[in-house]
């Protein structure tokens, strides 16, 4: 069987990280064993205590810092533990853990590269207008339409994820992209369940406008530094 690490960044979701590990925990297969690992950016709620009793790895840091640090100590430590697939995801409970075998398929099927899962429902408008632009930046870098560049659930084999060295400060899923593209390895895409969110706003990304500008310059500093 195949070792599957489920890489989860949380900020303050208490009332939604248990049941994305229990769900987690609940995902059955005869081809996949599933582990969770959490890395808490300094949740000031129990997230933290809940992640220790329900995931099987959980890392928390000692000072906050923004989502592509995070996601870029959660692949460290991930690989560190040798799994054959990594899988990204969020503890908001928007993706649904019932489509990772999903993106697993479609990896297995395809043999490498990096399998993202599409949002078409639940999307605000800003949101959706920012996708908008970053996709359509992204494709132009990599010559390859694609339809979400943003989304946060996706799947990548060991040996890429090895390969890639997230450098940005606040985007970490152009990057990922970017990268796999240069590195020679194929992008593939699946639609997937996007469920609104029932609990507050984004807390590992605040400000989405002050996000988008940052993003943004860090893809141009991304293209600038690779030549």
């Amino acid at each position: 069987m195949k070792k599957v690490i489920i890489l989860i960044p949380c900020y303050n979701e208490e009332k939604t990280i248990k049941s994305v590990l229990i769900n987690i925990k609940n995902l059955k297969s005869k081809n996949y064993e599933y582990y969770s690992l959490v890395i808490d950016d300094c949740s000031t709620d129990n997230s933290f205590k809940i992640s220790s009793k329900y995931a099987n790895y959980v890392y928390k840091l000692k000072n906050k810092v923004n989502l592509a640090k995070v996601v870029s100590f959660g692949l460290k430590k991930v690989i560190e533990k040798n799994p054959d697939i990594i899988v990204h995801i969020d503890a908001d409970m928007q993706y649904d853990s019932k489509d990772i075998p999903k993106l697993l398929n479609l990896l297995a099927k395809k043999k490498s590269g990096l399998v993202i899962g599409v949002r078409k429902k639940n999307i605000g408008l800003v949101k959706k207008i920012g996708n908008f632009i970053f996709t359509t930046l992204t494709s132009l870098i990599i010559k390859k339409k694609l339809k979400d560049s943003q989304s946060g659930f996706r799947a990548l084999n060991i040996e890429l994820a090895k390969k890639i060295h997230i450098t940005s400060k606040y985007t970490y899923t152009q990057e990922q992209i970017i990268r796999t593209n240069w590195l020679g390895y194929s992008i593939y895409e699946v639609p997937i369940k996007f469920k609104k969110r029932k609990h507050g706003k984004s807390r590992l990304i605040s400000n989405i406008f002050v996000y988008g500008f940052n993003a943004f310059y860090d893809i141009i500093k991304l293209i600038i530094h690779s030549k």
